[in-house]
């Protein structure tokens, strides 16, 4: 699992760094837990992503749980 590689410290900078997206406990842990990186993973994970958040919004997501899991880099996808 992704999140075997996280810390105390990390987990507080994720929490810290979500806070603008009014996200439930629930959503938070699972991004915590699965560490998603695709847009489509948000969108499986948070209720109603495409209204509460914007494409900005779920890009920023996607670094700060990249960040999170350390090991990897997010990488914005090609369209």
């Amino acid at each position: 699992m992704p999140c075997k590689t996280q810390n105390p410290e990390k987990i507080k900078e994720f929490l810290k760094a979500m806070e603008p997206f009014k996200l439930t406990k629930a959503e938070k842990l699972a991004l915590l837990n699965l560490c998603p990186t695709r847009p489509i993973e948000i969108q499986l994970l948070i209720e109603e992503s495409e209204e509460r958040l914007s494409e900005e919004e779920l890009e920023t997501v996607l670094q700060i749980v990249a960040n999170v899991r350390g090991d990897y880099e997010y990488k914005e996808e090609e369209t």
